[in-house]
């Protein structure tokens, strides 16, 4: 996927991070995975 901009990126994250605040640990696993594909950012194990 390519780049998007900053606006969008932004636009994406107060999105995610409404959701995030009420989700169970599964949902919130699924929301920074489905964020870090959209955004094109590599999720890594720690």
């Amino acid at each position: 996927m390519g780049r998007i901009s900053m606006g969008t990126r932004d636009e994406l994250l107060e999105a995610a991070a409404a959701r995030y605040g009420c989700a169970t640990r599964t949902e919130k696993g699924r929301i920074l995975t489905d964020f870090a594909e959209i955004a094109g950012y590599q999720a890594q194990a720690c």
